[in-house]
C-alpha cells in the first residue's frame, strides 16, 4: 500500500543535503561558541530531536570539536557559501542524518545546518504538514522495515536525500491535513513549554491523523503499533 503511493520528492523539490565535506571545515573554523545577535545558531544531528533542537541545552560535537551554543556570524556564511547562507535564512525541516527513525525539526530560519544532516525548504504550512509526518510512527515503521539492509551497529540508519525523497505520501485531505498541521503546531509549543503529558497527547493526535490519511485498517495499525519502539 505504502509503495504504490507517491512520494516525498514529488512534492517537495528543495531537499537537499546542508553541506559539502570542503563546506564543513570552513564551517568548524567559524564556529563561536557564544549567543551573538548577528548570526545564525549552528546545529547537527546529535542536537536535533523530533519537533525539537537542543541547541543551548545539549552539547553540539562537530569535527574534534564541542559546544554548547554554537553560532557563526552571517557575513562568515555568506563568505563560505551564499546558497548556504539563502538556506539558513530560509524557513526549513531540519533532518538528523544518523538516526533509528527520522527526527525531523521545523526551522524558522534560526539555523545553519552542519553536513550530515538533510534540509527541506518550502512554504510554511507544507513544512509544518511534512513535519508530522516525517516523525510519525508510520513514517519509522517504514523506515525501519524498507531500508533494514541500511542499518548499522544499534539499528542507526543514515539518512540520505534519497530515503527522504522516496518516503510515501497520501492524497490530500483538506481537513485532516489543517488538523495535522495545527496539532504539529501544538506539538512544538509543548516541547517548548517541556509539557510532556501535552507531547504525549498530541503524538498520539498525529499518529492518529496519519493513519486516516494513509487510509490504513484497524489491523494494519496494530502492525505499526506492535513495530513501535515509542
Amino acid at each position: 500500500k505504502l509503495f504504490m503511493m507517491k512520494k516525498v520528492g514529488e512534492d517537495f523539490k528543495n531537499i537537499f543535503g546542508a553541506a559539502t565535506v570542503g563546506e564543513a571545515y570552513k564551517v568548524k573554523e567559524k564556529i563561536i561558541d557564544a549567543k551573538i545577535d548577528n548570526g545564525k545558531k549552528f546545529i547537527n544531528t546529535g542536537t536535533i530531536d523530533p519537533y525539537r533542537s537542543l541547541w543551548g541545552k545539549k552539547e553540539t560535537q562537530y569535527i574534534k570539536g564541542k559546544y554548547l551554543n554554537p553560532m557563526i556570524e552571517n557575513t562568515a556564511i555568506e563568505e563560505i557559501n551564499l546558497t548556504r547562507s539563502h538556506q539558513a535564512d530560509s524557513q526549513k525541516i531540519i533532518i538528523g542524518g544518523m538516526t533509528k527513525k527520522i527526527e525531523a525539526y521545523f526551522d524558522s530560519g534560526e539555523y545553519l545546518a552542519g553536513k550530515s544532516t538533510i534540509i527541506i525548504i518550502d512554504e510554511h504550512k507544507k513544512l509544518l504538514y511534512l513535519t508530522g509526518i516525517l516523525n510519525s510512527k508510520l513514517i519509522a515503521f517504514y523506515l525501519s522495515k524498507f531500508f533494514h539492509s541500511k542499518k548499522m551497529s544499534g539499528g542507526f540508519i543514515t539518512i540520505s536525500k534519497d530515503i527522504i525523497d522516496s518516503i510515501p505520501l497520501p492524497l490530500k485531505d483538506m481537513e485532516t491535513d489543517e488538523l495535522l498541521i495545527s496539532t504539529v503546531n501544538k506539538i512544538i509549543s509543548a516541547y517548548t513549554l517541556d509539557d510532556e503529558i501535552k507531547i504525549k497527547h498530541y503524538q498520539k493526535q498525529i499518529d492518529e491523523m496519519v493513519y486516516k490519511l494513509y487510509k490504513l485498517k484497524d489491523d494494519e495499525i496494530k502492525i505499526i503499533e506492535a513495530n513501535s519502539s515509542s
